[in-house]
């Protein structure tokens, strides 16, 4: 809720909030998750629920604003960098698909460095493929819907704000 409050959104206030690639249409006292990860329009079949959700938010609820929340030891990014620990080929392997625009991944940076380098991306990839879905494009130009990225350490409590494409406490 700290990124709400810097948002200044109030209790009771529509939004969309995508976690770790897992959308919530939530009013901030109910919230609902979809199956996947937040796709693009041109995967939206294969994350329909997904797109279902993020749809019925903005179309009927008309929701002013999306929040992007990503987080420091997140592991699908793990997953992503290191090789998922278990074969998922009916559910686990096309999630991590959803992140494939990260790739190729940089081979200059260490371990640390990488995984920091791909929880920030993913939240700017998700925020790209949701401007993908023209009726989220269109209500943002025309200024009825806001897109917002953070990433949160949840061991350290900080929060960071992507701005003008970096990402600030």
């Amino acid at each position: 809720f700290a990124a709400l409050a810097i948002l200044g959104i109030s209790y009771g206030a529509p939004l969309i909030a995508v976690v770790a690639m897992k959308p919530i249409a939530a009013d901030l006292g109910t919230a609902r998750s979809g199956p996947a990860g937040a796709g693009s329009a041109a995967g939206a079949a294969s994350a329909n629920g997904t797109s279902a959700a993020i749809e019925y938010a903005v179309r009927v609820l008309s929701v002013s604003r999306i929040v992007v929340m990503g987080h420091v030891q997140c592991g699908g990014i793990q997953a992503i960098v290191d090789g998922s620990p278990i074969p998922g080929p009916d559910f686990v392997e096309s999630w991590l698909k959803l992140a494939d625009g990260l790739k190729p991944l940089p081979t200059h940076l260490d371990h640390a460095h990488l995984l920091d380098h791909c929880e920030k991306g993913v939240v700017k990839l998700s925020l790209a493929n949701l401007r993908t879905f023209p009726w989220i494009a269109e209500r943002e130009d025309g200024g009825t819907l806001m897109l917002h990225g953070f990433r949160f350490g949840i061991a350290s409590g900080k929060l960071e704000r992507l701005e003008n494409g970096h990402f600030a406490a």
